[in-house]
């Protein structure tokens, strides 16, 4: 999971001269930005740091899986009802 640093590539922003705003839809930017807000220094925000009430417009969009830790399985626990009906 080390190869995972998609929120430092974002970061980093390789689109020369463009701004943010003019690649990602406004949803996408806000989501970022709260993710990047609740991972503090670490790659990303652990489960508890993220509560869904404080989310209720990136729900439909999104996918909760956790991932155990011994034999690697996945246990969905959320899918968004816009991923349901692609």
């Amino acid at each position: 999971m080390d190869n995972l640093n998609f929120p430092q590539q974002l970061a980093e922003f390789p689109f020369e001269g463009k701004a943010k705003a003019d690649i990602a839809p406004p949803l996408l930017l806000w989501a970022y930005d709260l993710w990047d807000r609740k991972r503090c220094a670490r790659k990303m925000p652990t489960r508890a740091d993220l509560d869904p009430v404080e989310i209720p417009k990136l729900l439909p969009h999104m996918a909760l899986v956790e991932v155990d830790k011994f034999d690697l399985r996945l246990r969905i626990q959320l899918v968004g009802t816009n991923i349901v009906n692609i």
